[in-house]
């Protein structure tokens, strides 16, 4: 019933309320208890999301960390999706941006997030 709005996600640059369709998702995961497979497939466009808004998590932290969470079992037989985490984690880790002062701070808080999202991994 939701897959429609999920949809969505595969192309944030193109919407709004990609921060609105995050927040279901993590709604969804704490009142079933889990991370659905649809929920699971849609871990790629999280890269997406993270580019969107110039690395920096947002709810997207939010989201991943209850996906950790409540899908620790599949996300331990999950190379594919740990390395697209890890993935998300060095990219924020690692951004670079050109600026003024107050990119700067917001650049070392992105890095930041990354750190805080490697440790949760481990």
């Amino acid at each position: 019933m939701l897959l429609p709005l999920f949809e969505y996600i595969s192309e944030p640059e193109k919407i709004d309320f990609d921060d609105d369709i995050l927040l279901v998702i993590k709604s969804l995961i704490r009142k079933k208890k889990g991370v659905t497979p649809t929920i699971w497939r849609m871990l790629p466009c999280f890269q997406l999301i993270l580019n969107k808004n110039k690395h920096c998590f947002g709810h997207l932290m939010e989201v991943l960390n209850i996906m950790m969470m409540e899908g620790r079992e599949t996300l331990a037989e999950n190379q594919e999706g740990l390395q697209l985490i890890l993935g998300l984690a060095h990219t924020a880790m690692f951004s670079q941006e050109n600026g003024s002062a107050k990119t700067m701070s917001t650049k070392v808080s992105n890095n930041a997030e990354g750190t805080v999202l490697l440790q949760l991994i481990l």
